[in-house]
């Protein structure tokens, strides 16, 4: 069996101390032949190869492999010149073969080949092993946040489109403000009036019904303290409304002059047109002017008379009819919805004292049966449970039409330029939420095919370094070999800093 023998690599140098292989001052004599090639290096060969070579090991280590290689280089190339070369070479082959020996003598290009494979097993391959895995990582966490980037962007677009349905617009208004508020306003003149009318044909169709209920109740339960008159004077917005629908104020006012909520509003309204009058034609002068100097895209929202309507170049009078209307006066509209919760209260007090409820408790049934001994109902009052629901559900139905939070908000949209000028914010900064993770996960995407790039380079670079250890322990196996007479094995570099 051949005798081979194991030597650690990081162990060669005292290896060959011990056996006297390797003079004891080798590291005054590898300066010395460091410096002597330093020199050589100075003037370079005029050969292509050999430069690129060099260039290639700018800056690093120029040892005995390298001097090796250079030598090869130029052996090949002195071959096809003369005679003379072909026996002794050219005088700068005879310059680093001079040098290649001088390393060889007392076996000092082994140990500089040992510590040019100790400086890449231990130094070079795992620091370049941890740059990849670094470059891995970035990556995987650019990766990472490019997906909730994404996500979030995803998520906010969803919120902005729901924004923009819930207002009726065109995604693409939001860059342009004034875009933005003609849709706005065309939003809330389509939106309100369809609202108004919804309100006003079920009053319409169940006001006089609840109307006689809760007046014949009212009549039969307080029939000897309340004259005819005072009972039939009872909810008195609700009963003009369901005969007249919803007319203009002025009308109803002349309707109904016994209403006082709508002689004040009358008023209010007459006041402040004249005021408004007064401002305009004080204003005319110079605010003719003024508005000369505006650009001509500029949009002019008038003011009209009432309730500080809005308006635009482009719209219809549709909001001046709105506000003029006994539905879209505040005052009128708070009355009424007072009116609406006293019936509502009523309708609950019926239902509960139906025999037909379910009870819900023996304490309810049991005030039900009591009051239903007190109180025998004329057949006119005595509605079945059914009927009840229906007109409850109407008139919850009617209350959410005149004072649920949608139409408050037309209505604040249509007189308040505050909260006009928050719903445009909104809107704007919804857009805005939803492009900014867009533009930070294109940033992300970039810097990952960046770190992409990066990785791969490095990956490369760690084969190289790889390729260049296993050439080493190759070469310093045969020089080995060679110097002692007996086969060697380097032993101990671990597994993943070899290919």
């Amino acid at each position: 069996m051949e005798d081979v023998a194991d030597v650690p690599y990081e162990g060669v140098v005292g290896w060959l101390l011990c056996r006297r292989l390797l003079p004891e001052d080798y590291h005054q004599r590898l300066k010395g032949m460091t410096a002597h090639v330093n020199a050589a290096l100075e003037t370079p060969p005029e050969s292509q190869e050999a430069a690129k070579l060099i260039a290639e090991k700018k800056g690093g280590p120029f040892g005995y492999r390298e001097v090796e290689e250079l030598v090869q280089i130029l052996m090949k190339e002195g071959g096809s010149e003369g005679l003379f070369s072909k026996a002794f070479g050219s005088a700068m082959y005879r310059q680093w073969r001079r040098l290649q020996r001088t390393f060889q003598q007392q076996n000092l290009h082994l140990a500089d080949l040992s510590r040019a494979l100790t400086k890449t097993a231990n130094m070079l391959v795992p620091t370049q092993q941890k740059i990849l895995q670094q470059k891995q990582r970035l990556l995987s966490d650019c990766i990472k946040k490019q997906q909730l980037l994404k996500q979030s962007a995803a998520s906010s677009q969803e919120a902005y489109v729901q924004l923009c349905l819930k207002y009726g617009l065109e995604e693409a208004a939001a860059t342009d403000p004034l875009l933005l508020q003609q849709q706005l306003f065309e939003y809330v003149n389509r939106e309100l009036p369809l609202r108004l009318r919804r309100a006003e044909a079920l009053i319409r169709q169940q006001g006089a019904e609840l109307l006689a209920f809760y007046r014949s109740f009212v009549a039969f339960s307080t029939s000897e303290n309340t004259s005819k008159e005072a009972r039939n004077d009872s909810l008195p917005l609700l009963a003009l409304l369901s005969e007249m629908g919803n007319v203009l104020l002025a009308e109803a006012a002349a309707a109904a002059p016994e209403i006082p909520v709508l002689q004040q509003q009358v008023q209010d309204d007459t006041a402040a047109a004249a005021v408004q009058i007064e401002i305009q034609q004080q204003g005319d002068e110079g605010g003719l002017s003024d508005l000369d100097d505006l650009p001509a895209d500029h949009t002019c929202w008038i003011v009209e008379e009432g309730e500080g309507t809005w308006n635009g170049s482009s719209a219809t009078d549709s909001s001046s009819n709105i506000t003029d209307s006994l539905l879209g006066s505040a005052a009128v509209r708070r009355q009424l919805l007072l009116e609406l919760t006293e019936l509502r209260g009523f309708l609950y007090a019926r239902i509960v004292q139906n025999p037909a409820a379910a009870a819900s408790s023996s304490k309810k049934q049991q005030l039900r049966q009591q009051w239903q001994q007190h109180n025998v109902l004329p057949e006119e009052l005595q509605k079945s449970h059914d009927t009840l629901l229906r007109l409850r559900d109407s008139l919850e139905e009617l209350h959410e039409l005149l004072g649920g939070a949608e139409t408050v908000q037309l209505l604040q949209l249509l007189q308040n330029e505050r909260a006009r000028n928050k719903v445009l914010n909104e809107l704007m900064a919804a857009r805005a939420q939803a492009q900014k993770p867009l533009s930070a996960a294109k940033e992300q995407q970039r810097r990952e095919a960046s770190l992409s790039s990066e990785m791969e380079a490095a990956a490369a670079l760690l084969d190289k370094q790889r390729g260049e250890l296993q050439q080493l322990v190759k070469l310093l196996h045969e020089r080995m070999a060679t110097a002692v007479n007996r086969k060697v094995r380097i032993t101990g570099i671990p597994r993943d800093r070899l290919p």
